[in-house]
């Protein structure tokens, strides 16, 4: 149920209404809205608390009453030889044991009354009420033929308070809803003022978190600086040509080492044929270069190669022909094209071993360079964390405006359709 179903719909305003709405609206801070409820109302509030405080203690009065007459009837007896003694004191003390209990739970407002309190009063006081009537028909006739004075007392007591109670319902609907209204206006208030509290602590943290942003961003940009300039120096320039050759040099090795590579898996097959015929034990390697070429075990793996020839030729093992051919074209490549590929492999990485020990000597700059581009990356990690957090800043105070109209409206309809007054709340902007 909406703000207003408690009241219901209305097909046509009511006159405080109707001149409300003729009248300009009285434009308000929302600083202002509870000291405007207190001077605009005070002498109707007045009024309604003191009619309430009435009816509220001629309930609570009547209460001491009921109390009283259930003492009356938990302390009444009769002649103890009466064959039903023992069933009509058991459920005259269980009746008096209910009621004593229903009635322990009716909060009485200890402190200033308002319209939440009184309407929470009415109903459990309503409800106790109820359930102290809600009795067996062989209850009922137990109480009214042995206790009937006294029953019939809290009886009447419970009637009385029950009209009271309605009276209170019927006070709380009409009169007594100024009340209600300037309750739910100082809590939307209330609400309101929590919201621009709220609204103004989050514009002062995105106005922090724009500064440190405008800082880090500034300081990211004279560090960009430095390292442009430091990479547009001769040290650098040398680095970086530097780099360059021994990327070229790795590119070339790498060339040759894969060449190699290629040449000696044409031994592969026959290698296995070998195995097989004189159980050699020796496994082919997974990388001819590094495990052949480089310890410098050629001769002994062209040894191996002489062997295969040789174990062909004599017909011992069956070599293909393409087979023979590789086993013959590798053995030239080991005695003629491989030992210059070796010195060319071999002063290829001596030319970057001097590139690499040349860049040491300007290692300052590397380092420099190095320590720059961290802050750099951490700058700019930080700059986009703070901007997250500025635009969900951004998105909570859209959130926090919603809401302020929200009870902006709330609080000026309540005003005109219960109070009669036309009021325009001017919110920050």
């Amino acid at each position: 149920m909406g703000l207003f179903g408690l009241f219901g719909k209305k097909k046509e305003l009511p006159p405080e209404e109707e001149k409300a709405a003729e009248e300009k609206p009285q434009a308000i801070s929302a600083a202002e809205i509870q000291e405007w409820l207190d001077k605009t109302f005070s002498e109707k509030i007045k009024k309604v608390e003191t009619d309430a405080r009435e009816i509220y203690n001629e309930i609570t009065s009547q209460l001491s009453v009921m109390e009283s007459s259930l003492n009356t009837l938990g302390n009444a007896g009769f002649e103890i030889d009466d064959k039903t003694y023992t069933a009509a004191n058991m459920v005259k003390d269980s009746f008096v044991k209910k009621a004593y209990s229903l009635m322990s739970n009716i909060q009485k407002i200890a402190k200033d009354l308002n319209y939440s309190l009184l309407k929470d009063f009415q109903k459990s006081t309503l409800d106790v009420m109820k359930e102290l009537k809600n009795i067996t028909p062989k209850q009922g006739i137990l109480l009214s033929k042995y206790f009937g004075n006294e029953s019939r007392s809290v009886a009447k007591n419970i009637d009385t308070i029950e009209k009271k109670l309605k009276s209170l319902r019927q006070f709380l609907d009409s009169d007594g809803k100024i009340m209600w209204l300037v309750e739910e206006t100082k809590n939307n208030a209330n609400r309101q003022t929590e919201l621009l509290e709220q609204l103004k602590f989050l514009e002062k943290k995105e106005k922090e978190l724009q500064k440190n942003i405008k800082e880090l961003e500034k300081e990211k940009e004279k560090d960009d600086q430095t390292l442009k300039n430091n990479l547009k120096s001769k040290e650098w320039k040398f680095i970086e040509d530097a780099d360059k050759e021994i990327e070229n040099i790795n590119k070339k090795t790498l060339e040759i080492e894969n060449d190699i590579n290629l040449k000696f898996s044409s031994m592969k097959r026959p290698f296995k044929k070998l195995r097989h015929s004189v159980d050699k034990k020796q496994v082919f390697p997974e990388n001819p270069f590094r495990d052949i070429v480089l310890p410098d075990n050629e001769n002994q793996w062209k040894t191996i190669l002489l062997e295969i020839k040789k174990l062909s030729d004599e017909k011992k093992i069956n070599l293909k022909e393409s087979e023979s051919k590789k086993v013959n074209n590798l053995i030239n490549f080991m005695d003629t094209e491989l030992p210059e590929l070796k010195k060319i492999y071999n002063d290829l990485l001596s030319k970057k071993q001097e590139k690499e020990n040349r860049k040491k000597n300007h290692s300052g700059i590397i380092k420099k360079k190095e320590i720059i581009s961290e802050k750099i990356k951490k700058q700019e990690e930080e700059i986009c964390n703070l901007k997250k957090e500025s635009s969900e800043i951004e998105k909570e105070k859209d959130k926090v405006k919603e809401e302020l109209l929200e009870k902006k409206k709330e609080i000026e309809k309540l005003v005109l359709e219960s109070g009669g007054k036309k009021l325009d709340i001017k919110l920050p902007n």
